[in-house]
């Protein structure tokens, strides 16, 4: 049913009233505010987009965001595959772009998939990739190195998550130059990636203090105290190994669980022995997708107030980009043994390939939902009728109206010219019912 979802209502809505730039920069809270530019970007082009086909009229407005959320998850899969080309074997590449398209979202699909408003949570991963991508870039194209640095700024603008990641790969890079007892002004005078990456941590550094400037808005859900029974489950469980496990998750405990990933880290290893270039992307994406974890149970510890002793897999928004990361270091590793040289490396990466793709294909039904969304709240009528019902309650002088979003709780203002306009579209339809 086309909605406008939580944030996106909400950031739609200042668009409308106080403009692009007023949102890019004040469109988040928290205890730790930050920008969300993806998202912003997108909702307006969605309105834009709107305005050029429908004028006024906000009655197919939750479509265009739909189809960007779902045009940036498609980009997303093809990205990560395109990025990490050479250290993937084609069949490694089919089956990322498989795991990614397809990744188990639980019942809470509905909050991910053709919704603007969690995108951010990719963002880690593709950021990962275009760094990984960046350390044998081809020098002599700087501007894809300017590409992919201007990438990196996205990401980093959209989830805070990644300045951690990014300065951790200047730092490595600083002390490889500090070893090689190069000359930091030479290089940057005569390297054009040099200067795009000077460009870029200073533009980062900016947004870093911009975000210091930004107004706390402090939410409940930060500030609950975390169980601590539910550590291993929200930290190790389900952003690691829910993707490779999802048809028997609610089978686990924590013991399984930290032995099934001690296991998971121990294959990885040995299937990446022969290969040092694929070792060095495996660790480098299994170290993000541990420090996502926990960093997301940190700054979100209500999370383990959330989960039931593997009885569920909500809120599955918050573990997607770390669960991104998990497929890309597996499927490293599974192209690195099909490439080894014993017949045993090849005969288990194929074993564990086929493994991945059969649970997949046998458990289509919980990776898509043909009919019916599985969400337990669904919307209560469309947003194009909700903005009807709107239309006739609100005041001759309102000069914005109130309407409903979803879940339930969520409402946004809309300019009231906005709301006729729609309520005058669906009339019609309206009216034959």
């Amino acid at each position: 049913m086309p909605t406008l979802y939580t944030e996106d209502g909400l950031w739609m809505a200042r668009l409308f009233n106080q403009g692009f730039w007023h949102t890019m920069v004040h469109a988040k809270g928290g205890e730790t505010p930050y920008f969300v530019a993806l998202n912003i970007i997108l909702l307006q082009t969605a309105k834009s987009l709107n305005t050029l086909v429908f004028g006024e009229s906000l009655a197919h407005l939750p479509q265009f965001v739909s189809v960007l959320a779902m045009t940036f998850y498609a980009t997303l899969a093809a990205g990560c595959v395109v990025l990490l080309r050479r250290w993937l074997n084609p069949p490694a590449r089919a089956l990322l772009w498989g795991l990614v398209i397809f990744m188990p979202l639980g019942n809470s699909s509905f909050e991910i998939l053709g919704r603007l408003s969690n995108i951010g949570y990719g963002m880690l991963c593709l950021c990962t990739c275009l760094l990984v991508w960046r350390r044998t870039a081809d020098r002599g194209r700087p501007w894809r190195i300017v590409a992919a640095d201007a990438g990196v700024l996205l990401c980093a603008t959209t989830n805070p998550l990644c300045y951690p990641v990014v300065a951790v790969d200047y730092a490595l890079r600083g002390w490889r130059m500090w070893r090689a007892g190069a000359d930091p002004l030479a290089v940057a005078r005569g390297s054009a990636s040099a200067r795009s990456a000077v460009v870029l941590g200073t533009a980062l550094a900016a947004f870093v203090s911009g975000m210091a400037l930004l107004e706390p808005r402090p939410s409940p859900f930060l500030n609950e105290s975390p169980r601590v029974d539910e550590l291993v489950e929200a930290m190790v469980a389900r952003p690691i190994l829910f993707p490779l496990v999802f048809p028997w998750y609610g089978r686990l405990h924590d013991v399984v669980s930290v032995a099934s990933v001690a296991g998971l880290v121990g294959l990885a290893w040995w299937l990446t022995a022969e290969a040092r270039r694929e070792r060095a992307v495996v660790v480098a994406t299994a170290a993000v997708a541990a420090y996502a974890a926990v960093a997301t149970v940190a700054a979100r510890p209500g999370l383990t107030l959330v989960l039931d002793h593997y009885g569920t897999s909500m809120l599955d928004r918050y573990y997607y980009g770390t669960s991104l990361l998990v497929v890309v270091a597996v499927c490293v590793a599974v192209s690195a043994g099909l490439r080894g040289r014993t017949v045993s490396r090849r005969t288990v990466a194929a074993g564990l390939m086929v493994a991945l793709v059969s649970i997949y294909a046998l458990n289509g039904g919980e990776l898509v939902e043909f009919r019916r969304s599985r969400w337990h709240d669904p919307p209560a009528e469309p947003f194009a009728a909700a903005i009807a019902s709107a239309a006739t309650a609100a005041p001759g002088t309102a000069e914005r109206v109130r309407v409903q979003l979803h879940p339930r709780a969520w409402k946004a203002r809309f300019p009231v010219a906005n709301v006729r306009a729609t309520a005058i579209a669906v009339m019609p339809d309206g009216l034959r019912r």
